[in-house]
């Protein structure tokens, strides 16, 4: 069977995790179950209204410059002090090299918080960046539960809505 860690009264069901302990000694809120799906490109998407996904977050190269040059990848805030994201997105940095940058809807015209990553704890699909100190923006909790099939989700993040302009 595959673990349960267990974060405080979060419980994070990781798929595939061979390494029980990389998720131990943290402690978050919300009683929500995560799990590990796979999933294509997003293609065709429609720019959000401003304000409407306000747990998004940039991923910035710490010390990088502005949002554009810096962003790299991005992720949700599920507790103040935490953000998950995918592994692919942290495997290969170290805290001190990522930034989490609040409070942006256009990452060429907004200027938003930029928060300290304190520590990344990595699995094979997921990653949970904690933060250096907390952030005053909206979390949103992890799914739990299962979607009946034809169930519309949402995919939020920062990308090219028409490829033939690239904007």
């Amino acid at each position: 069977s595959d673990p349960e860690d267990t974060l405080g009264e979060l419980v994070i069901r990781i798929v595939g995790n061979t390494n029980p302990d990389l998720f131990t000694n943290v402690t978050l809120t919300g009683g929500a179950r995560s799990q590990s799906s796979g999933g294509a490109r997003v293609l065709g998407g429609t720019e959000a209204v401003p304000g409407a996904w306000p747990s998004m977050v940039a991923l910035v190269i710490a010390d990088g410059g502005d949002a554009p040059e810096a962003q790299f990848c991005g992720g949700t805030l599920i507790h103040p002090e935490w953000v998950i994201t995918t592994a692919t997105c942290a495997e290969f940095r170290q805290p001190e090299e990522v930034d989490v940058l609040l409070g942006i809807h256009d990452l060429e015209k907004d200027k938003g918080k930029r928060i300290r990553v304190k520590r990344i704890l990595l699995n094979s699909d997921i990653a949970l960046l904690e933060l250096e100190t907390a952030a005053p923006q909206e979390t949103i909790p992890l799914f739990a539960g299962r979607a009946d099939p034809g169930e519309e989700a949402v995919t939020i993040g920062w990308g090219v809505t028409d490829p033939d302009t690239m904007e």
